[in-house]
């Protein structure tokens, strides 16, 4: 006969199997045979040897009926414990959950990458001035026709080779921070649409319950103060727009210098400027980096790419953020356009009625 060894009552009033390797495992037995013992652990079973287990403690009937009430508690929102006509609702909660895990490691990468992107920014632009200097002491030294000319020239030649090759190195780097920071703000924009959908989908599940007073009423509690506690960790602006209902512009503040009037454009990639604004609040532009921008009407104009080091609307403020200039203005009237460069990592809500845009950032 397999022996019972009664030990001390431990906080979770569950049955305690101590092993002979020291540890112990919690729960509460199912089922024993000659050989072995099977321990429902809450979430699933756990089949212990015999020969593992040096000693066993077995919970009362009191005590097993607050382990169970305690797991409901605990795994309210898995499957064995959660109400089975709010099933459906299970595995997007859970979906949820991941989804913000992933968005929390997001923020963190994202604050990372900004404080390395400036100065990446920085040794970029460095490197394209030596690369263009470098170029006019090559002119300098153009049509060379003694031998020592012709040494001095070649020796200028691989200097512009070295210096072009660390400018587009130093350019590469600024491109794939850019691309690692899209990625992660894209990350936690999937994050707060998907809050947004799952507070949705339990608001129509909240006006089918039966009883206030139901395990399903219990449920929509739970889950809806945990939700809660994820609404506190957006920040929410609210920003006035002027336009036809169908176009947003607000005023919008570009590198802490000069608000501007700028149109809210999905469509387009980046945040836009004109030229006369990046002139107006003293931005290096440099005519090298010519970028050909496509409008909305199909025709294409070129633009120049640069690196904004703030972009803030409704107090909402982002870093590093890439952009265009364009010579001409988007639209009479407008300073640029409020790319998704910039609104990429927020949620948006708009009140075409009250002349509001909600912007709804992650921001625990």
């Amino acid at each position: 006969m397999f022996a019972i060894i009664l030990a001390l009552a431990l906080n979770t009033n569950a049955d305690t199997i101590l092993l002979k390797n020291g540890r112990s495992m919690e729960g509460l037995i199912t089922a024993e045979t000659t050989n072995a013992v099977t321990l429902n652990v809450g979430l699933g079973e756990v089949r212990l040897k015999k020969s593992q287990i040096k000693s066993v403690r077995r919970s009362n009937n009191a005590e097993i009926e607050r382990i169970r009430a305690k797991w409901s508690e605990d795994y309210f929102d898995r499957a064995p414990f959660a109400p089975k006509p709010l099933a459906p609702l299970i595995a997007p909660f859970q979906q949820l959950e991941q989804q913000r895990t992933s968005a929390q490691q997001s923020h963190r990468a994202i604050a990372q990458i900004a404080r390395g992107a400036t100065n990446l920014q920085s040794r970029a632009e460095s490197a394209r001035k030596t690369a263009q200097t470098e170029y006019n002491k090559l002119q300098i030294l153009a049509d060379p026709q003694t031998r020592d000319e012709w040494e001095a020239y070649n020796d200028q030649v691989a200097r512009v080779n070295q210096a072009q090759i660390a400018a587009v190195a130093a350019d590469r780097a600024v491109e794939e921070t850019r691309a690692a920071l899209d990625r992660e703000q894209t990350n936690i924009a999937a994050y707060l649409r998907s809050l947004r959908e799952f507070q949705h989908q339990l608001k129509m599940a909240k006006t089918k319950l039966a009883s206030p007073g139901s395990a399903e009423a219990k449920f929509i509690q739970r889950v809806e103060s945990r939700l809660k506690a994820y609404d506190s960790e957006i920040g929410i602006a609210e920003v006035p727009f002027s336009g036809d209902g169908v176009h947003a512009v607000m005023d919008v503040q570009i590198n802490g210098a000069k608000t501007g009037r700028f149109m809210m454009d999905t469509g387009a990639s980046r945040v836009v400027l004109s030229r006369a604004f990046a002139d107006a609040i003293n931005l290096r532009v440099d005519t090298n980096r010519v970028v050909l921008m496509t409008l909305a009407n199909g025709s294409t104009e070129k633009a120049y790419d640069v690196t904004l080091d703030t972009v803030e609307a409704g107090g909402m403020k982002s870093h590093q953020v890439p952009a265009l200039v364009m010579e001409s203005s988007p639209d009479p009237g407008l300073d640029g356009l409020l790319g998704m460069s910039f609104l990429r990592e927020f949620a948006l809500q708009y009140d075409a009625a009250g002349g509001r845009v909600r912007l709804m950032r992650y921001a625990p």
